[in-house]
């Protein structure tokens, strides 16, 4: 009977000690798994913070060349509109610029945009906005010189006035893509 107690207390001990390590495995697993997601995660966070870093920085520097170039391409506008510089001149003054490759790359801070920082489209419709009301400007002017009758005192006015707004609406956007970096 001894024998049997001390096989049945063998077997329930031996039982019960792999009972306690099939468990501990098993926490220990569990434990190490959620460690792992946990890591996992923290590190797609890092990247995906990286990313937006990265491509609003990019964008920052694609709105402050364009903008950068959009006034020094102003600059010329009011000598044009004041009859010191002809519209041949402001031509070259353009080709000048784009051989430099200030142009903007308006499909690149367009997808930038509606991608990564939608929030910041109002402002930079409000800039485009801006830039069309120049333009218009400019064109009513151009007729109006084909057509012989320049009176560009009124013009270099509205001029003026679009093109401070202008300058501000640019501002406004770097500001808010800073902002949404600096969120980031």
């Amino acid at each position: 009977m001894d024998q049997y107690i001390t096989l049945i207390t063998a077997l329930l001990s031996a039982a019960l000690g792999g009972f306690v390590a099939l468990v501990s495995v098993f926490f220990t697993n569990r434990g190490n798994t959620a460690r792992l997601k946990i890591q996992l995660d923290s590190e797609e966070r890092k990247r995906k913070q990286d990313l937006l870093r990265g491509r609003g920085e990019e964008l920052y520097e694609l709105i402050d060349k364009w903008s950068t170039a959009l006034f020094s391409y102003y600059m010329a506008l009011p000598l044009v509109l004041q009859g010191t510089l002809s519209y041949n001149e402001l031509l070259d003054f353009q080709i000048k610029q784009s051989e430099k490759g200030v142009d903007g790359n308006f499909a690149r801070i367009e997808m930038l945009i509606d991608v990564y920082f939608p929030e910041v489209r109002s402002a930079y419709d409000d800039l485009i906005k801006g830039r069309d009301k120049i333009n218009a400007i400019v064109l009513e002017h151009k007729r109006a010189s084909q057509a012989g009758m320049v009176d560009s005192t009124v013009l270099a006015e509205q001029f003026n006035q679009r093109q401070s707004e202008v300058l501000q609406a640019a501002k406004k956007l770097k500001a808010q893509v800073l902002e949404r970096i600096r969120a980031i």
